[in-house]
């Protein structure tokens, strides 16, 4: 009499005048909503699911536009090498990004990654090329116990022991995961991951700012020979504004795919303004021409991430061809 044993995680068992009582546990309704920055979980070994906090993603695109960890969104086009996040309470890792101008004025892209955990190192560079510890390496990589590197449909994916994982397409796209424990611990052009976007622009020296170029100066780390131009540029703004009507309104038209059915599964979930100014902004000094399928690809992995996947944008926007040639290019390289 009064004996108890558990009969898996969702059902513990009594002994009641010498029959057993087992009642089902009962879960809330799974479709129950959690506060903004949680979600619904299921954890190993619990009965029901219950919010957790979730990781927090930044983005980086195109002619480098962000989104920081608490979702502010700006561009800032320096041409150098910068602190992108870092954990600067606990310093267990950091990110430095350097941007390449490839031969504009006013533009960057991000050219190469270079990541720290601990004594590990990883460099990711484009074509997808990767080093570790200053070794050349191919994807799929293990280190046990440290770092896992897989290639997915379109990036390479990289996993750190400490939670943090790396999205990375070999071009321009970058994504960073980072857990909810360094909420508060963070630095760099990814802002310091609060859930306020109004302090993210909190320089190197911890003065808060307003201007997206003051801000992403004070990260640059490395020197001047770190540097594809001199700092004191155009802003890329002035650059539109010179360009004639028709290239500005071929610019518009090219962006506005953005706007068609093949993204508006997304559109309730994910605005697309922020990517459509983004795009339009890119296309004003493009070198190659197709600079709107970067805001195309961001807007997508960010669609995916919240549940929406796009499969046929690609083809769709005409950037289907710039992707297979740059993953024929991918391929090769690794092999």
């Amino acid at each position: 009499e009064g004996e108890t044993w558990e009969l898996g995680h969702c059902k513990s068992c009594v002994c009641r005048q010498g029959k057993p009582w087992c009642p089902q546990k009962i879960c809330p309704q799974s479709n129950m909503a959690c506060q903004p920055n949680y979600k619904l979980e299921h954890k190993p070994g619990e009965c029901c699911p219950s919010c957790v906090e979730s990781d927090s993603v930044c983005t980086v695109f195109g002619d480098p536009h962000y989104r920081t960890f608490d979702g502010k969104f700006y561009s800032f086009q320096g041409s150098c090498k910068y602190q992108l996040a870092a954990d600067c309470v606990g310093r267990t890792f950091s990110i430095r990004v350097t941007n390449d101008a490839r031969g504009t004025k006013t533009s960057a892209w991000t050219k190469t990654v270079s990541i720290k955990v601990g004594t590990l190192k990883i460099n990711l560079g484009q074509k997808m090329r990767i080093k570790v510890n200053g070794l050349k390496v191919f994807a799929p990589y293990r280190l046990e116990g440290k770092v896992t590197i897989n290639k997915t449909e379109d990036s390479l994916r990289v996993e750190t022991h400490i939670g943090m994982k790396i999205l990375w397409d070999g071009s321009s796209f970058l994504e960073i995961s980072v857990p909810a424990a360094y909420k508060n611990r963070l630095c760099g052009l990814c802002g310091n991951f609060n859930h306020l976007t109004k302090d993210d622009f909190t320089t190197r020296r911890g003065r808060l700012v307003m201007d997206a170029q003051k801000f992403g100066t004070s990260w640059r780390v490395g020197g001047k020979k770190a540097c594809a131009r001199s700092e004191e540029h155009l802003h890329k703004e002035t650059q539109c504004q010179n360009q004639s009507y028709y290239k500005s309104r071929e610019n518009i038209e090219k962006c506005g795919a953005l706007q068609k059915p093949v993204f508006s599964p997304c559109h309730k979930k994910l605005s697309f303004m922020n990517y459509l100014q983004s795009c339009i902004l890119d296309m004003c000094e493009c070198p190659n021409e197709h600079c709107n399928c970067e805001s195309f690809n961001a807007y997508a992995h960010e669609c995916r991430r919240l549940g929406v996947p796009l499969s046929d944008w690609r083809r769709v926007t005409g950037c289907q061809s710039i992707w297979t040639q740059h993953k024929a290019l991918s391929r090769n390289k690794l092999h």
